[in-house]
């Protein structure tokens, strides 16, 4: 089936039932965004996969595999030149002479925004017109080499802006007892989460406080499949069994010694995390096994390669030695994959109403790769509530004049369920629209001040 920008829309839509001008903007943003990371970071990103609630293989990725650390490892680095540029001297002369003295770009690492001031509300003298301010602390660490010892000092600083931009990421880690996470969806805790300790949502507080308003702050998706650390089975923080492992036709299996399969692997998120629930009542275990062919362990490249060097997937020369590893009954597993590939072969909706069976038949006397996984906290569909042009919405229903958001920090895009590979998507369209606007309306200020002179 071929795609477009409406399929794209269509699909969205129907996973999460989200506002229809931002899906509008991330599916019209989406192929120039492809190719403008294509063109900018000078990556190929030429492997197509279809993950699940997609109704065509959409979700792009590079031969490396990883994208999302690429994308970022890129990125980082071109930030960090233009840092080294602007402290050498470089980009202050790139800049023009209409800048002199003013420091174009800074990059501040080790610090912590703690409060923005909007210029219509900034009590001042004389008046800033319009610049915000953005208040951060700086962890400085000076070390003393005589003492041996290291000295934390704590610096506060100023940022003074037309813009703030907002992109500080979710709240899927804010364990705090009332804190975003958990105030809004108490029935989580306890849950295991695969985001990192900065997942706090403190950008949502900060808009919040200048009367940014929130939507869909209830909204959490829980990710079908997060591996489980055999020797730590209790961590907290679990590392993500991404997606692409289903979309080269991973399968999902009960660790019970009756019928295994219990879901189409390519449902919606949602779909699939209520399914599981069940089973595991059913079974009287939390978690299920992964289960991949070698082929499919080959068509998922890097992802593959990166799980098994890390011990969270495994090699089993047979079924029989999955079956025992998993806890498994051999027969039972046996007839499972034979009855995947008849329906594989015969085409049409399979059990559980699966349509889209890549990489089969599945050879059940060759190689497999496996592994444990649970569903874990990944990713919180709600956030500061924001316009298709990135500003941020006011609890008046006004647009916050300087004040833009993207990403993961905003709300309303995705609704009750996001689809996989839309939030990279979202990250880079959305980036793009609050950088293009920047530079147009900085144009049109220039214009301005150049017409009253």
């Amino acid at each position: 089936s071929v795609d477009s920008i409406a399929r794209f829309a269509r699909d969205t839509l129907k996973s999460g039932n989200g506002d229809e001008g931002l899906v509008a903007a991330l599916a019209s943003g989406s192929m120039s965004a492809v190719k403008w990371m294509e063109k900018r970071l000078d990556i190929e990103l030429d492997k197509v996969a279809q993950l699940g609630g997609h109704s065509v293989a959409r979700t792009r990725r590079s031969k490396g595999g990883m994208i999302g650390q690429e994308l970022v490892t890129r990125i980082a680095r071109i930030v960090k030149t233009f840092a080294a540029d602007f402290k050498n001297g470089d980009g202050a002369a790139a800049a023009g002479a209409g800048n002199r003295g003013v420091p174009l770009f800074r990059l501040l690492t080790r610090a912590t925004a703690t409060r923005i001031v909007l210029g219509e509300a900034e009590d001042a003298s004389p008046p800033l017109g319009g610049v915000n301010i953005l208040h951060y602390s700086l962890a400085d660490k000076t070390r003393k080499k005589q003492a041996n010892s290291t000295t934390t000092t704590t610096i506060q600083g100023t940022l003074k802006g037309r813009y703030i931009a907002v992109t500080t990421g979710g709240y899927a880690n804010d364990r705090r007892s009332h804190g975003l996470l958990y105030s809004n969806r108490p029935d989580l805790q306890g849950f295991p989460t695969t985001n990192g300790r900065w997942a706090t949502g403190d950008g949502i507080g900060l808009a919040t406080a200048v009367g940014a308003d929130t939507v869909d702050m209830q909204q959490v998706q829980v990710h079908p499949t997060a591996f489980v650390d055999l020797d730590h089975p209790t961590a907290a923080r679990k590392t993500l069994c991404a997606e692409l492992l289903r979309g080269v036709g991973g399968i999902l299996l009960k660790r019970t010694y009756t019928t295994n399969r219990f879901v189409d692997e390519l449902a919606p998120r949602d779909e699939i995390v209520a399914r599981m629930k069940s089973a595991a009542a059913e079974s009287g275990s939390p978690s299920f096994v992964i289960l991949l062919s070698e082929a499919m362990s080959q068509a998922a490249g890097k992802h593959a390669e990166h799980y098994l060097k890390k011990a969270l997937l495994r090699r089993f020369e047979s079924i029989e030695d999955v079956a025992t590893w998993g806890n498994m009954s051999t027969a039972a597993l046996k007839q499972t994959l034979t009855e995947y590939n008849r329906h594989a072969a015969a085409g049409g909706a399979g059990p559980h109403g699966k349509r889209f069976f890549h990489n089969t038949p599945i050879d059940t006397e060759g190689g497999f790769v496996a592994g444990v996984v649970v569903p874990a906290i990944h990713y919180t569909m709600g956030g500061l509530r924001i316009a298709p042009n990135a500003s941020v919405i006011a609890k008046s229903g006004a647009e916050i004049k300087g004040l833009l958001a993207g990403g993961e920090v905003t709300g309303g895009m995705h609704g009750k369920n996001r689809l996989g590979g839309n939030a990279l998507t979202e990250c880079v369209v959305f980036g793009r629209t609050i950088g293009q606007r920047v530079l147009q309306e900085k144009d049109e200020w220039r214009k301005e001040e150049e017409e009253e002179e």
